[in-house]
C-alpha cells in the first residue's frame, strides 16, 4: 500500500509548532522584529513621499527651503530606524535559523534513544528515520519562508492602511 504524500500546508502545520516549542523567545522576537522592520520600511516610503511633495511645492515657490528640511529630517530618521531594524531582524533571524534545526534534531535523537535496537535492522524504519532527518533540514527553509512572509505581509498591510485609508 502506497502512502499518501503530505501536502505543503500539512507539513507547515506540523513544523511551525515544533519550531515555536524549540525556540519560543526567538520565534516571537522574529515575528515582532519582522513587523517592526516592515513598519519602518513603510515609514520610509511615506517620508519619501512627504519629502517629494515638499520639494515640489518649494519648486513652485509655495514654501521655502527651510520648510523642506523637516520632511528631509523625517526621511533621515525613518531610514536610520529602518537600517537598525534591518540589522536586528537579520541577527535574530540568523540565530533562529541555526537554533531551530539543532533543537529539533536533539529532540529526534532523544526519541531515537528509546527505540529498540532491533528496529534499526528494519529498512522501512531506517527510511522513515532518514525522512525525519531530512525534515529537520527543511525547518531552515520554512523558517526563511516565514521570515519573508511576515515582513512582506506587514509591509503590504501597512502600505494599504496608509494609502487607502486617507
Amino acid at each position: 500500500m502506497k502512502k499518501k504524500p503530505y501536502s505543503f500546508l500539512t507539513i507547515m502545520r506540523r513544523i511551525i509548532p515544533m519550531q515555536f516549542k524549540a525556540i519560543p523567545f526567538l520565534s516571537i522576537a522574529e515575528i515582532l522584529l519582522g513587523t517592526g522592520h516592515a513598519l519602518f520600511f513603510t515609514a520610509t516610503v511615506i517620508a519619501t513621499q512627504k519629502l517629494f511633495d515638499a520639494i515640489t511645492r518649494a519648486s513652485t515657490g509655495e514654501i521655502g527651503f527651510m520648510d523642506c528640511l523637516i520632511p528631509l529630517m523625517l526621511l533621515a530618521g525613518a531610514i536610520f530606524g529602518q537600517e537598525i531594524m534591518n540589522g536586528v531582524h537579520d541577527f535574530f533571524s540568523t540565530m533562529s535559523l541555526g537554533k531551530a534545526p539543532g533543537k529539533i534534531s536533539a529532540l529526534l535523537h532523544l526519541k531515537m534513544q528509546r527505540v529498540s535496537p532491533e528496529c534499526f535492522e528494519d529498512t522501512a524504519f531506517l527510511d522513515d528515520l532518514n525522512k525525519a532527518k531530512e525534515g529537520v533540514r527543511a525547518v531552515t527553509y520554512l523558517s526563511m519562508l516565514s521570515i519573508v512572509l511576515i515582513f512582506f505581509t506587514g509591509f503590504t498591510l501597512y502600505l494599504w492602511v496608509c494609502f487607502f485609508s486617507a
